[in-house]
């Protein structure tokens, strides 16, 4: 029998040195007779090692064993259930205790539980100066959306911008900030499949003398001819025939106004910046947004450089809403949500909200009532939320 290197079980004393071995320490170990490590390498006893263990060949140490979390909890009945995104619900005993088991953590929940713990560590941004060419700086109080540099570098170029992100994650309130970092005025127009040429180009009324037909000019040639922001916004909802008016606007530099005939044709300005937003890609209606159409190849094209995909900004949510523990919760449920594939959206817009209700003296529970109203049952229970 060969000596081995062990942790002591116990106390007891070195064959060697006679002196004592607490428990816990590192020794040589034979036939009951226990030697410390260092008289071992010191000078060996006559039946001493013939040859020391590997690394591959100790075992394990006692400091080195990490009990494992328990991967099965038993809740007994009238006992709150746990937390729905860590424990995952598998069958009823006979005895009426209810048997969950722990749900493997993800990569993805680890990248956000770190991103959480980083944003904890960053300091809040007061204020941001922009600068962009000759132009005067502009401050930006409070944070801005992370994609905000990016669509800013586009729009100082005049690039025509596609933005594409989920509903209440801020895109309309970015191209306001846009044309106040470019010190351009802001308009916009909200899509829809009802919408008419006339409403991009401007309708003739009868406002004149004797119920004469005037041409009124519309915000977007006003725009067009004249410069600033201009949002498209819900594009993806826009009537086929309203696009291809605007595709025309944005190919040529130039745009007919056939109901002004005086001037039958607006020249684009150069400060004249066009921004859309959308909810899809231009694929077409889908599971989560069905009121939305596919958009033209030649539509996309004209927004191809300018696309940016834009999601709920955590840092900026952070800013909005001061109470940690609501945010979290929000956050939670918002990620339950996109893991059980549900309808529903937990907003940046919604939590503006309800950061200014709260000020207002309403409570988490209350806000978070408000979230899942109209839910279904199996929907509210998916997120943990009774």
């Amino acid at each position: 029998m060969e000596w081995r290197l062990i942790h002591s079980k116990f106390h007891g004393k070195c064959v060697l040195c006679g002196g004592e071995i607490e428990a816990g320490a590192r020794i040589y170990w034979k036939r009951r007779q226990a030697v410390h490590v260092a008289c071992m390498n010191g000078q060996r006893p006559s039946e001493g090692p013939q040859s020391q263990p590997t690394a591959q060949e100790l075992p394990e140490s006692r400091e080195e064993k990490v009990r494992p979390l328990g991967n099965v909890r038993y809740v007994a009945p009238g006992e709150p259930e746990p937390d729905p995104a860590e424990w995952e619900y598998r069958k009823t005993s006979k005895k009426g205790n209810r048997v969950y088991v722990r749900r493997p953590v993800s990569m993805e929940l680890i990248r956000s539980m770190l991103a959480e713990v980083v944003n904890d560590l960053q300091p809040e941004v007061k204020e941001i100066v922009v600068k962009v060419a000759d132009r005067p700086a502009v401050t930006m109080n409070g944070k801005v959306h992370e994609k905000f540099a990016e669509i800013l570098d586009l729009a100082a170029q005049r690039m025509e911008i596609l933005m594409i992100g989920p509903a209440g994650c801020g895109k309309s309130h970015l191209a306001e900030q846009i044309a106040k970092a470019l010190g351009l005025r802001f308009g916009s127009i909200s899509c829809s499949a009802g919408m008419s040429e006339g409403q991009i180009t401007g309708r003739l009324i009868p406002t004149g003398e004797g119920g004469r037909f005037e041409y009124q000019r519309s915000q977007f040639v006003e725009f067009y001819e004249e410069g600033g922001v201009f949002l498209l916004d819900e594009i993806d909802a826009a009537d086929a025939n309203v696009l291809l008016v605007i595709n025309q606007a944005l190919a040529n530099g130039h745009l007919p106004v056939p109901n002004r005939t005086d001037n039958p044709q607006a020249k684009r300005h150069p400060d004249f910046v066009l921004i859309a937003a959308a909810n899809t890609f231009g694929n077409g209606a889908n599971r989560m947004y069905v009121g939305r159409n596919q958009l033209d190849e030649a539509t996309l094209d004209r927004f191809r450089i300018g696309q940016v995909v834009m999601d709920y900004d955590q840092d900026l949510e952070k800013s909005i809403l001061a109470d940690g523990d609501l945010l979290r919760q929000l956050w939670n449920i918002r990620r339950a949500v996109n893991d059980c594939q549900l309808r529903r959206v937990v907003s940046t817009r919604f939590i503006a909200k309800a950061a200014t209700m709260q000020a207002a003296g309403w409570t988490s529970e209350k806000v978070i009532g408000q979230l899942v109203c109209g839910w279904t049952k199996n929907e509210r229970s998916k997120v943990g939320v009774n």
